[in-house]
């Protein structure tokens, strides 16, 4: 008898903040940022997105919660451009990696003090 299989929990889609970006940096994708598949490894996304945030901010920060949502591969050689836009707080950070407009990742992060 075949068992059923529970759907999994439906994600909300991390909003997108055009055109408020408070800081974005490019990078180009090298060989050893490959997978099997010759895609962008999943960790280096998340490493991108992280290098995005100050230091500073980092060292008095915990990261709480972080939601990814891959929408289109990177592949060896290409350029890409990351960004961070903040909430009003700076609770939560919005970020985007896309190529020629073209939005290809998304990502939210929530953040506590650790003061």
């Amino acid at each position: 008898m075949l068992k059923k299989i529970a759907k999994l929990p439906h994600f909300d889609r991390i909003k997108v903040l055009a055109g408020q970006e408070d800081f974005q940096r490019s990078y180009r994708v090298m060989y050893s940022d490959l997978d099997v598949n010759h895609h962008l490894t999943n960790g280096r996304y998340f490493d991108w997105i992280v290098n995005t945030i100050p230091r500073d901010f980092l060292n008095s920060h915990s990261m709480v919660a972080a939601s990814i949502q891959f929408r289109k591969e990177i592949l060896y050689d290409q350029s890409a451009l990351v960004t961070l836009t903040w909430n009003a707080d700076h609770s939560v950070s919005y970020h985007t990696i896309k190529r020629d407009e073209q939005i290809l990742t998304v990502a939210k992060i929530s953040w506590v003090s650790d003061k």
